[in-house]
């Protein structure tokens, strides 16, 4: 939570618990506990209700920097910054990203061979990369002998496609300059809009 900023319970359920039943009482219990807290996004009517949303709480925050051996203070951790995410417009985009990332590693659990080894942040990528390109994620998958990285541009639909097929310009310079070709995930919402996008980039 402290690097990915927001689970939903779906997600937690997929990264360490397997059911959403035994996600949600030890969820309950965490909160309880300060460890967590949580919150419902509110969404337009007629579309029912949002599931519960995960968020680092203050004394999840005072444990991680104990395990870190640093003092609290130097964690960086401030509750309106989390709870801005609450009524972020990149809300969904986050979920969406994070959704991907938790999939495959509830895959990778179910399937022993495969396992997601790297799984950076939006952030961690863009200290990183961001001079040539601002990948919504990075991975590592690995599967028998073989192992792939990949970037993840996570696609929610609201920009033209042409704009999308341009980010691909900053991974080929990238390319070019550290010589390493790793492929780019880009995740559309619907199959009409892939179609679309791969018309757009031919």
């Amino acid at each position: 939570l402290w690097d990915h900023h927001v689970f939903t319970i779906h997600q937690i359920a997929q990264l360490a618990f397997g059911s959403d039943s035994r996600a949600r009482a030890r969820m309950i219990r965490l909160t309880r506990l300060g460890v967590v807290e949580r919150f419902r996004p509110l969404l337009p009517p007629g579309h029912g209700s949002a599931p519960q949303h995960y968020i680092i709480g203050q004394g999840g925050a005072r444990v991680l920097a104990a395990e870190r051996d640093i003092p609290y203070g130097e964690l960086g951790y401030r509750r309106d910054r989390i709870h801005a995410w609450a009524v972020s417009s990149r809300l969904s985009h986050l979920i969406g990203v994070n959704g991907l990332f938790t999939a495959l590693f509830a895959t990778a659990r179910d399937n022993p061979p495969a396992h997601l080894v790297t799984w950076w942040p939006e952030q961690r990528c863009i200290a990183k990369w961001g001079g040539y390109a601002r990948p919504d994620g990075y991975g590592r998958w690995r599967e028998g002998g073989d192992e792939v990285d990949f970037w993840v541009e996570y696609d929610t639909g609201t920009e033209p496609l042409g704009k999308v097929a341009a980010k691909l310009d900053g991974y080929a310079d990238l390319a070019r300059e550290d010589g390493v070709l790793t492929p780019v995930l880009i995740w559309t919402t619907t199959a009409k809009r892939e179609t679309n996008l791969h018309r757009q980039l031919r």
